[in-house]
């Protein structure tokens, strides 16, 4: 066994001589990535501190040191992500707000900034993704939240498009080519009968389901245009949306069939609906009903070229309900106008008859259209485009339900961004 002065001696030679190198190639270790290195001790400058802070030499020379660990595999570097320098998503926002002046009514004066429109898009190549988002006041002064409208769909050829989601049914010209954004429309507010649901309208404005659609060319005959839906359809109540339909299995089968023209602007069309409107339960006010057979059909004649505006529709609405009883309501617009410079004069009669017997659908106790024979409404008005973002719209009208009948004044600015 050495001398305890000598194995001093021998520690201390080691501390100055050979622990040199090995601080050094911890130098060296220290500049590479960490990432894929083990720790590597302390800095470089702590091997000339006072022997006190300097760590353990390790075991005594007399026993064999333990292999190093080998150090970890270097992890490889993440994927970049495929990210296009141009995102393909917009985002639009419509709005509008209005004065209006009525001559019957609890209050014959207001102003109103009911509506706020986010329209949110993206192509991608043959897909596309839409999205509405509406922001609506109400008359009891809250603000309420809806997606109008969810749709993705993909272009498979001209002729064959398919697409899934909350859509605006394509019935008609207007409810489809018109949506929540006032902007583009002539008037002040859309005809009675193609209201949303929640406003009194007689058509489903609004479907949850699948559709396809496309158009064909027939050289000098010009173009014929197919869209056929199937979707949940109606609610009991029609003035909601079957967003998930939980009240019935059926589903509402929807055809349109268009003929565009060779004479630029001309569209002629047709449409059919079919629908199996559920049972209504009774309440203390209301007797209820049976579930009811619904068939929509109807006709539209466009012309939207060199300045003239010209939209005609017109439609019936047949219910047949489970144990007897059918009825029948008839429905119609026209609108005109014509532009002169940024000046659009418009006009815009529209009528409607409710069979006889009150409807079950939109006539039951507590409906918007509850002891309504008929409704007539009459529009002239003015709509000024000092700027494609913004127009202002100067309306007369003229509203009667059955034998009561009311005036009104309107003045709009609608915008878009």
């Amino acid at each position: 066994m050495p001398h305890p002065a000598r194995a001093a001696a021998l520690a201390g030679a080691l501390l100055l001589g050979a622990p040199v190198a090995s601080a050094q190639t911890r130098v060296d270790s220290a500049s590479t990535p960490s990432a894929t290195v083990p720790d590597a001790g302390p800095p470089a400058d702590s091997a000339s501190t006072p022997s006190a802070t300097v760590p353990d030499a390790g075991p005594p020379a007399d026993v064999e040191p333990a292999p190093a660990a080998p150090a970890p595999a270097a992890l490889p570097p993440p994927a970049p992500l495929d990210i296009p320098a141009e995102s393909p998503v917009s985002l639009k926002v419509y709005g509008d707000t209005m004065f209006q002046y009525r001559n019957r009514g609890p209050v014959k004066a207001s102003f109103d900034a009911a509506h706020l429109d986010l329209f949110l898009t993206a192509d991608v190549g043959k897909l596309t993704f839409l999205s509405e988002v509406f922001f609506e006041g109400r008359d009891d002064n809250e603000i309420a939240v809806d997606v109008e409208r969810l749709q993705v769909s993909y272009l498979f050829e001209n002729w064959f498009r398919v697409r899934v989601g909350r859509s605006h049914t394509a019935v008609g010209y207007y409810n489809d080519t018109y949506h929540h954004g006032n902007l583009f429309e002539l008037t002040t507010q859309r005809p009675l009968g193609i209201q949303f649901e929640d406003e009194g309208g007689l058509i489903p404005a609004h479907l949850v389901g699948a559709g396809i659609d496309g158009t064909f060319e027939a050289g000098k005959a010009g173009a014929f245009r197919y869209d056929a839906e199937v979707g949940n359809g109606r609610l009991a109540d029609p003035t909601g949306v079957a967003i998930v339909n939980a009240s019935k299995s059926e589903k509402l089968v929807n055809l349109r069939l268009r003929w565009l023209a060779p004479v630029d602007g001309l569209i002629v069309g047709v449409n059919g609906i079919y629908d199996l409107v559920p049972e209504l339960e009774a309440t203390a006010t209301d007797p209820g009903r049976r579930k009811v057979i619904e068939a929509i059909g109807g006709a539209h004649v466009v012309y939207m070229e060199h300045g003239v505006h010209f939209l005609s529709e017109g439609y019936v609405i047949h219910h047949e309900r489970s144990g007897g009883g059918s009825f029948d309501i008839f429905g119609g617009f026209t609108e005109i106008g014509y532009t002169v410079g940024k000046f659009t004069p418009y006009v815009r009669p529209e009528y409607i008859r409710f069979p006889s017997d009150a409807d079950p659908v939109f006539q039951h106790a507590g409906a918007v259209w509850e002891g309504a024979p008929t409704a007539f409404d009459a529009r002239i008005g003015v709509r000024w485009l000092p700027l494609p973002q913004i127009a202002l719209k100067v309306e007369g009208e003229r509203f009667a339900r059955g034998a009561g009948a009311q005036e009104l004044v309107s003045t709009k600015v609608a915008f878009g961004f």
